[in-house]
């Protein structure tokens, strides 16, 4: 999720389990920069958190439908967006990563958490734990996790329950 007021960006990021489950969240508070690049943030710091707790495949949700299609973009490979090709590198080199593009309303409670890291202002912060009991994926959201038809970029896991 990213959030923008006076002119300052933060963003926030839930990492959850194939249940829906709270695993960790982050925050960063980025200060002047586009939406676009804030979402590139984003993914950038959810895949180097789950990098560094040594996941080894994850799918990242985004409303930001024009980020999905830059990152599925062979034609701008090219990039001056320095983010976008560090994204695409990892994405590439790191393991089955899958970035998807979901409505904003499965984004409500990183949208709403994403305001509170503005006026935090801090650089990365991880969170362990989740905050309160919201954080719980909601029937609607469980559903929408499990969606089996992969856009590029996704590689399903072998689940025994797809075979």
């Amino acid at each position: 999720a990213v959030a923008s007021g006076d002119g300052s960006t933060s963003v926030r990021g839930i990492l959850r389990d194939q249940h829906g489950n709270w695993i960790l969240g982050f925050s960063h508070f980025l200060g002047r920069c586009s939406v676009f690049e804030a979402e590139l943030w984003r993914i950038l710091d959810g895949l180097l958190v789950l990098l560094s707790k040594r996941f080894k495949k994850a799918t990242t949700q985004t409303d930001n439908l024009k980020v999905v299609r830059a990152l599925q973009d062979n034609l701008m490979i090219d990039s001056s967006i320095i983010m976008l090709r560090r994204v695409r590198r990892i994405i590439r080199t790191e393991g089955p990563w899958c970035i998807r593009y979901v409505p904003r309303e499965f984004n409500e409670i990183a949208d709403c958490l994403t305001k509170l890291s503005l006026v935090e202002k801090s650089s990365l912060q991880i969170y362990d734990g989740a905050p309160n009991k919201k954080e719980k994926a909601t029937p609607k959201l469980q559903r929408h996790l499990q969606i089996r038809n992969p856009r590029p970029y996704e590689r399903p896991a072998k689940d025994k329950r797809l075979a």
